[in-house]
């Protein structure tokens, strides 16, 4: 009996002193440069994803993130999110959620877009590639989500709608289409130089009548070359200043980054 609880004391012992080592190594752990374009903001995080105000033909207004991802997401994590409207109607939704030291910040989109009613074709998600316009010869892989819901039309009638949802993941000087990938990557980076990545979480959304997702699918992927350029750095935004961000660390990205919002 003594010998039992000795043994469990030593067990009980070991476990607070792991504990403490993790949350030692947690609060050491550095933070990587974002992988877009942020500036201060009265957020939890103390940061807002910078995104364009008009993009191509398309004017947008700022949205806050819902009630249910400031209770549910991380205090730390940021978010950037707009809808852009066309002159015909069209509009699509913008939305960046990019994670601070904790990386649950970063969740699958089938669990948001299937409580929010749209069922998923199969397979899932293909992975597609896009030229992205600026001139500097990049070319970004994205997954493409195809989704199908009925619609309340003002008749009272429900009308069968054709969701597009186009999506990717990027860090500072990291991107993929891939969440395994993703977490591959962060883990190499924490292993390789001790910092965090943070990782943000890119997504474009859409919908149209299923006659129409063809043209439909052509101006979204107009509208993600235009656009991601203007907010991730891989893709060009702040690129005559993209080494100086790496090498000056946070602070000299929200600097850049305010500049840049106040244009």
């Amino acid at each position: 009996m003594k010998r039992r609880l000795i043994l469990g004391g030593i067990a009980f012992a070991l476990i607070l002193v792991t504990g403490g080592l993790i949350h030692r190594l947690r609060s050491l752990q550095e933070l990587g440069a974002p992988g877009v374009l942020v500036a201060k903001a009265d957020t939890d995080s103390g940061l807002e994803v910078v995104l364009p105000e008009q993009v191509l033909d398309f004017t947008s207004q700022k949205q806050s993130p819902l009630p249910e991802e400031i209770a549910i997401l991380p205090k730390d994590t940021t978010y950037g999110r707009r809808v852009y409207m066309a002159p015909d109607g069209m509009q699509i939704a913008l939305s960046v959620v990019m994670m601070g030291t904790d990386r649950t910040s970063i969740h699958r989109p089938e669990f948001c877009l299937t409580g929010q009613g749209w069922k998923i074709d199969q397979p899932a998600t293909t992975v597609e590639t896009l030229q992205l316009a600026g001139g500097y010869g990049k070319t970004l892989e994205y997954n493409q989500m195809l989704l199908d819901k009925e619609l309340p039309m003002a008749s009272g009638k429900t009308a069968p709608a054709r969701g597009l949802y186009l999506y990717w993941f990027v860090a500072d000087g990291q991107e993929t289409p891939g969440q395994m990938e993703r977490m591959l990557l962060m883990a190499g980076d924490m292993v390789r130089t001790g910092k965090l990545q943070r990782w943000a979480y890119v997504a474009y959304f859409t919908y149209c009548r299923p006659e129409d997702e063809p043209q439909v699918l052509e101006r979204l992927q107009k509208f993600i070359a235009a656009s991601a350029p203007q907010f991730q750095i891989s893709a060009g935004a702040g690129k005559n200043t993209a080494d100086g961000l790496r090498n000056g660390g946070s602070s000299t990205m929200l600097t850049i980054s305010k500049a840049y919002a106040e244009r």
